[in-house]
């Protein structure tokens, strides 16, 4: 009597007597294939009294009258006494246990593969907004050296255009607490939040300019390192060659560079934008329009109080060169001025042009 090919069930004969036995049994065996369930695939010691129906995936190690004959991987279908069968490559079931859907491979049963879904989640929920969930301690992205590919391993986020957002955000007990990525614009940057809704950005990478912005203090072994936004510069040249300057006169000054617009011209001042250190230098080209003069200081003025002096220098008919620097403490506000004082009260003094007043802070 002939069997079908696949699931070997038995064609009835003709003229067969009995022919409902053969019947019934070929529905037994479509009963325990069709939407196939199994309990368990762990399960080592054949169960003593199984209910009708219940079918395991018998492991390497299984015991007992029925199981212990089985090959690992077998079905053990239970229906008023034990039918073991061996899977066909391609055979699919259910594991109550597990909640987990498996193919055999022709080898071993395995996750059933999928090769495109609308949701997944690992050991979570997905949703609609987060269609791929997954709850784990660690996550493997590695290169494919199965294929084999070629070694690299390139993860790429991908935006429709500049004015959206690619980025990864690190969270506190599902509130945001860092964010980096290009971040409504192309420009890669790192944002901060404290709350989770108010992110401020800390730096900011520009591609077009090829500059890299900080927006907080930077420190470097604890130190901290001064930001643009943290040092300003100034630079500034006598305003006119032809401004004779006696005892206690107010230098008259022309910027050339003023990052923070810290010069206040009427009152001929730098204000200190910043509280920190500041390194000052000038350099004097100077000549005496007055015999009487011998000893001329170039000094600095904070708020209109005698500063340290910034130079000296005996000054005559001939043009004399000087260089001189110093660093003062000064605080956000204070007017930095530069004035002439004279060892002689009578006399006069000029300033070339090329003469110049350096600030910037250095801590």
């Amino acid at each position: 009597m002939t069997q079908t090919n696949r699931l070997k069930i038995f064609y009835v004969a003709p003229a067969q007597a009995q022919t409902y036995i053969t019947i019934n049994e070929g529905f037994r065996q479509f009963d325990r294939f069709a939407q196939i369930n199994v309990l368990a695939r762990d399960v080592e010691a054949e169960p003593s009294d199984p209910e009708n129906g219940v079918a395991y995936i018998l492991p390497a190690n299984a015991t007992g009258d029925h199981w212990g004959e089985a090959k690992k991987n077998a079905l053990a279908f239970y229906d008023q006494g034990w039918q073991i069968i061996e899977p066909q490559e391609g055979f699919q079931l259910w594991v109550e246990s597990e909640k987990i859907a498996l193919v055999f491979s022709g080898e071993d049963w395995i996750d059933l593969p999928v090769s495109k879904a609308k949701k997944l989640g690992v050991n979570s929920e997905p949703d609609n907004i987060n269609r791929l969930s997954v709850k784990s301690d660690a996550e493997l992205l590695t290169h494919d050296d199965v294929t084999p590919g070629t070694g690299d391993a390139r993860k790429i986020i991908n935006k429709r255009s500049a004015e959206h957002t690619a980025s990864v955000v690190f969270q506190n007990a599902y509130q945001g607490r860092t964010e980096l990525g290009l971040m409504g614009e192309d420009a890669f940057a790192i944002k901060t939040s404290s709350n989770g809704s108010d992110f401020n950005t800390s730096f900011r990478l520009s591609a077009e300019e090829n500059v890299i912005e900080l927006f907080h203090p930077l420190k470097i072994n604890h130190s901290e390192v001064l930001s643009n936004a943290d040092k300003p510069v100034f630079v500034a040249n006598i305003a006119s060659a032809n401004t004779s300057y006696a005892d206690n006169s107010l230098i008259d000054l022309s910027a050339s560079l003023d990052t923070h617009n810290a010069f206040d011209s009427s009152k001929q001042a730098f204000v200190v934008p910043a509280s920190g250190i500041y390194f000052i230098q000038v350099g004097i080209v100077i000549r005496s329009v007055s015999s009487n003069v011998t000893i001329v200081r170039l000094r600095a003025f904070k708020n209109d109080t005698l500063g340290q002096p910034v130079s000296a220098v005996t000054a005559d008919a001939n043009i004399t060169t000087v260089n001189d620097s110093s660093l003062l403490q000064l605080q956000a506000g204070d007017e930095i001025t530069l004035r002439t004082t004279f060892n002689d009260a009578n006399g006069a003094v000029k300033f070339f042009p090329s003469s110049r007043l350096l600030i910037y802070r250095v801590a």
